[in-house]
């Protein structure tokens, strides 16, 4: 799987990714499509032992800043939970009786396109780097004026933070998955 605009720092563990669905259609409206989504980000972080750090869930696209316990397994990851939801989520459609909007995904006889073919991943470097992407990503739902507050949005992991609440995707202080545990405090980040 292609991923845009990426860096070639294979052996920096820490990564920002962006993905979107196919022409950014808002396909993430209700709890059975972003639960598709939640238990596929569990499952591949158990199975590549990934520790993901912060995360928001929009209704077109997603964020996620994970550490890779092997970086080079970067685009397997992605392949891997892409290729469940798109399954998951076409079948969900149906059963939705959402027909016509599933066929605005349409490629071939049977065959759908419900995210782009390509990611967005750079590697982060420094623990501010990580402070100032979990900062961008938990204000996004406030920038789309989905909710007033960061922690208030159910799809993130801003009450992880501010909250100190596990939400539906397992989240790794950043702390303690970049072994700073002696050097940075648990902040706020509102």
């Amino acid at each position: 799987m292609g991923r845009r605009m990426r860096t070639f720092f294979s052996e920096q563990p820490v990564r920002f990714i962006t993905t979107t669905f196919t022409d950014w259609k808002e396909i993430l409206t209700s709890e059975a499509y972003f639960n598709i989504i939640c238990d596929s980000l569990n499952f591949v972080s158990e199975k590549y032992q990934v520790d993901i750090i912060c995360y928001v869930l929009m209704p077109n696209h997603i964020h996620l800043v994970c550490v890779f316990s092997n970086p080079t397994k970067v685009s397997d990851y992605m392949r891997d939970f892409k290729k469940f939801t798109s399954a998951e989520i076409q079948r969900r459609l149906i059963a939705d009786g959402r027909n016509d909007f599933l066929e605005q995904f349409r490629i071939g006889e049977n065959k759908y396109k419900i995210w782009k073919a390509r990611f967005d991943d750079y590697a982060i470097r420094d623990v501010k780097s990580v402070q100032t992407k979990i900062n961008y990503i938990h204000q996004n739902p406030v920038r789309k004026g989905l909710v007033t507050w960061p922690d208030e949005y159910v799809y993130s992991s801003a009450s992880f933070y501010t909250l100190k609440q596990q939400g539906r995707i397992k989240v790794t202080h950043f702390v303690e998955a970049l072994g700073y545990q002696s050097t940075y405090g648990y902040g706020h980040f509102r």
